[in-house]
C-alpha cells in the first residue's frame, strides 16, 4: 500500500514539474531609436521653440543623429560653429532612454547659445572639469530642466 501511494505522489509530482510553466515575466522592451519621432514629442518641440529658436534672425541650427558613443554614455553635444551644434545620440539605448537624452542635450545647446556654458568656463568662471558629473553645474542645471520640463 505504500509503495502505491509513493508511486502515485512520485507521478503526481513528476507530471507537476514536467507540465510547470515558468511566469512571464515583463521585460523592459527595446524600441529603436527614432529621431524624427523623438522630435514630435510637445515637451522637447515647446523646449525648442521657447529657449532655443526664440531668436527671430539668427536662430542656432542643431543637427541631431546616432553615433556610437562610449558604452556607459547616451548623449554629447558638440558646438561645430557658431550657431552649430551637434547632438550625438548613442544607438545602444531605446527610445525613450535616448528621448530624455535628447531633451537633456537641448539644455546644453541653449547654454551654449547663451555663453552660459563656454570652453572651460560656466557663467564666467574656470571649472574643474575633474569634477563628478553630478557636480559640475551645467549637468545639475541640465537635470534640473529635464525633470523640471520634460515628459514622455
Amino acid at each position: 500500500m505504500k509503495a502505491r501511494l509513493l508511486i502515485l505522489l512520485t507521478l503526481i509530482l513528476l507530471y507537476l514539474e514536467i507540465n510547470h510553466e515558468e511566469p512571464q515575466r515583463s521585460q523592459p522592451r527595446y524600441i529603436k531609436p527614432n529621431i524624427n519621432r523623438m522630435l514630435e514629442n510637445p515637451s522637447i518641440k515647446e523646449y525648442m521653440a521657447d529657449s532655443i529658436q526664440q531668436y527671430p534672425f539668427n536662430p542656432p541650427q542643431i543637427l541631431i543623429q546616432l553615433e556610437p558613443l562610449y558604452p556607459g554614455l547616451l548623449g554629447i553635444t558638440y558646438k561645430l560653429k557658431p550657431n552649430l551644434y551637434l547632438i550625438g545620440l548613442n544607438p545602444l539605448y531605446s527610445h525613450l532612454t535616448l528621448e530624455r537624452t535628447l531633451f537633456h542635450e537641448l539644455v546644453h545647446v541653449k547654454q551654449l547659445v547663451n555663453r552660459d556654458l563656454d570652453g572651460q568656463l560656466w557663467k564666467g568662471q574656470l571649472q574643474d572639469w575633474t569634477l563628478p558629473w553630478s557636480s559640475r553645474p551645467w549637468e545639475q542645471q541640465a537635470e534640473a530642466e529635464t525633470r523640471l520640463f520634460y515628459k514622455p
